[in-house]
């Protein structure tokens, strides 16, 4: 009998996806700015004595008042936990604020296109050189090593 596979911890953990959704308050007294949100899935909300219902592909939930109604990926209606809410989505707009501060942080500096042409004709002088060699893949290393350590300084003054 063969032993299970061990996996790494890291293979069991996963990141939920960057995806932007559409989501109100129900507060108990905005039923008419739910049912505006909800569209075309409107009938998949309900309110009733018990409160407001949301029907879901995994049955039928209720709604808190405070709790989240979210519209998902595929136009579905459910409703989640403001706890949870916070927990797992922030604004649209301070996630691409902060995406946008991130990408001009990661950004690298921009190469000069006169060091690019010179590069770019250096590697084509190896590749006609040493064409079919072993060396090929060293001397192409050997030739961009010093524009990847010049971009890597540049961008560590920014």
């Amino acid at each position: 009998m063969s032993n299970p596979i061990e996996l790494p911890d890291l293979d069991r953990q996963f990141r939920k996806k960057p995806v932007v959704i559409e989501a109100i308050q129900w507060a108990g007294n905005n039923l008419p700015e739910v049912m505006e949100f909800a569209g075309p899935a409107k009938a998949d909300a309900r309110l009733d004595l018990d409160g407001l219902k949301i029907y879901t592909l995994e049955g039928t939930m209720r709604a808190s008042i405070g709790d989240w109604i979210i519209r998902g990926v595929k136009g579905e209606l459910y409703p989640c936990k403001p706890d949870i809410f916070d927990a797992t989505y922030e604004p649209a707009l301070a996630a691409q604020s902060q995406g946008a501060d991130e990408q001009a942080s990661a950004a690298p500096a921009p190469v000069k296109d006169h060091v690019v042409r010179e590069v770019v004709n250096e590697l084509r002088d190896i590749a006609k050189q040493y064409h079919n060699t072993e060396q090929l893949r060293a001397r192409l290393r050997s030739a961009i090593d010093p524009l990847l350590n010049a971009t890597k300084e540049q961008n560590e003054k920014i």
